[in-house]
């Protein structure tokens, strides 16, 4: 199990940063924070789907465990055949350097705080939630589907996704879902 969550890990972290990349690389010229937020918002309806597909299919549908993961299965099996047959274009042989600026330290620190605790938020705490809570694990559907859904829903600010997942993540001391 942990040489499969371990493998899957590195491929997650390895093609996060290629879907701005690649978002960027197709939009139209002047559109590119445009289409990052229709991506941002496919991928948000993509987490309540999933979601709604298992709160439906364990409580309605009577999937087990073995049956989630073959669907999940057959959907990364799906995605991958779609991005293979993407066809990349030559790069140009423009020459781009790294540059650090002193001015943007700060930038660079919150960023990589910003990571760390989006890593926690989204490992640690669910794993406190399934280990020390007392509720029933047939919650986790519900509370995952509005957490997807605040966040979907809180674009105008930029802290409610961290509050919306601090307090699903931490209900044990307060049962909300």
């Amino acid at each position: 199990m942990v040489a499969w969550l371990f493998l899957f890990s590195v491929g997650q972290h390895l093609f996060m940063p290629l879907i701005q990349s690649i978002t960027m690389e197709f939009a139209a010229e002047g559109q590119a924070g445009r289409r990052l937020g229709q991506v941002t918002g496919a991928s948000n309806l993509a987490g309540i789907g999933g979601s709604l597909l298992i709160l439906v299919g364990f409580r309605s549908l009577g999937f087990g465990f073995a049956t989630a993961f073959l669907i999940a299965a057959g959907g990364l099996l799906l995605a991958a055949l779609l991005i293979r047959t993407m066809k990349a274009d030559p790069p140009p042989a423009t020459r781009t350097r790294f540059v650090m600026r002193r001015e943007y330290k700060l930038y660079y620190w919150l960023s990589i705080l910003y990571g760390t605790r989006k890593q926690i938020f989204l490992t640690f705490s669910p794993w406190c939630w399934s280990r020390f809570s007392s509720s029933p694990r047939r919650r986790w559907p519900r509370c995952c589907l509005r957490a997807a859904s605040s966040e979907l829903c809180s674009t105008r600010c930029s802290a409610a996704p961290s509050i919306v997942w601090a307090s699903v993540s931490f209900s044990w001391a307060r049962p909300s879902c």
